[in-house]
């Protein structure tokens, strides 16, 4: 077997685990919104982080069989500054799809990935010239998604942009204090301070009422709640974050960021297969802003 072919088995797993991470994470717009009928966007972000979290625990062990196993200052500060980031992006993410379809979320919300360069400069990084191009197809394919000012462009959809932002500001953080932290134990660090904020803004929403809190939580009666969770939180947290992992180290960070840029389209294509109706213009638009995010990722 050739050095390429050796290259090629090693990246063939890889490439896989990420497409699955792109459909699981473009799949679960559809689910959470189909969740969202029948439970708060703040009790169901605190059972999925809270379910993540406990599943990410005993993964520390296994990841420092021998080293020290609690998190360090360093970790502690940075995962709290990153949790604060996460939690905000899905926060608005969940509440902004109360009022708009999973295609459109899916779609804005990868907007991030163009964001990313421009937020960048604030950590002192160059904007490069593929990222202005991204920027202007995704911006032509919002305009069409939003009928040209046509279609009310409402509150959902301005609550998702700022969850894109959001995320990618936790990219850019993650990008400059990823090399002084072990991962493992940043993103539980990360995990455990998304289920606090969540817990406590869902106490906010319930006017601190213990009742109304048990009666949210206990919404996870539901099996499209329970499924929604479980789903979100072992396959589109803990799963998808082992599976990146597994894959950067075995592929460039250019074809994991192309691969993952996957995932708005994957939002749109099952919103579409459950029935989602979905015009011309808009389907254009989506795909506008899957070229642009895919070429940010380049």
């Amino acid at each position: 077997m050739t050095l390429a072919d050796r290259r090629q088995a090693r990246s063939l797993p890889a490439l896989v685990l990420l497409l699955l991470v792109a459909l699981v994470w473009g799949a679960t717009f559809s689910l959470t919104k189909d969740a969202l009928v029948h439970t708060s966007a703040e009790s169901f972000l605190f059972l999925r982080f809270a379910l993540a979290t406990l599943a990410m625990a005993p993964m520390i062990r296994f990841a420092n069989p021998s080293r020290a196993r609690l998190p360090t200052k360093n970790e502690l500060v940075a995962g709290g500054v990153l949790g604060l980031l996460m939690w905000a992006g899905y926060e608005l993410q969940t509440v902004g799809l109360n009022s708009i379809s999973a295609s459109l979320s899916g779609l804005l919300t990868g907007l991030s990935v163009v964001m990313v360069p421009y937020i960048s400069l604030l950590f002192h990084r160059k904007v490069r010239t593929n990222a202005i191009v991204a920027t202007f197809l995704a911006l032509a394919g919002t305009a069409l998604i939003s009928g040209f000012g046509r279609i009310n462009f409402g509150i959902g959809a301005w609550l998702t942009i700022g969850c894109a932002i959001s995320f990618a500001l936790q990219i850019s953080v993650t990008d400059t204090v990823i090399s002084r932290c072990n991962s493992v134990r940043l993103v539980f660090v990360e995990l455990g301070v998304v289920s606090i904020l969540s817990l406590i803004s869902l106490l906010f929403s319930s006017r601190g009422s213990s009742g109304m809190v048990m009666s949210q939580l206990a919404d996870i009666r539901f099996s499209i709640v329970a499924t929604g969770v479980v789903v979100n939180a072992l396959a589109a947290t803990t799963f998808a974050f082992l599976a990146q992992a597994f894959a950067q180290r075995r592929l460039p960070p250019t074809e994991v960021g192309v691969v993952l840029a996957l995932e708005p389209g994957f939002a749109v294509v099952v919103a579409t297969f459950l029935g989602a109706p979905i015009t011309i213009a808009e389907a254009l638009g989506g795909v506008l802003i899957v070229i642009g995010v895919a070429w940010a990722a380049i």
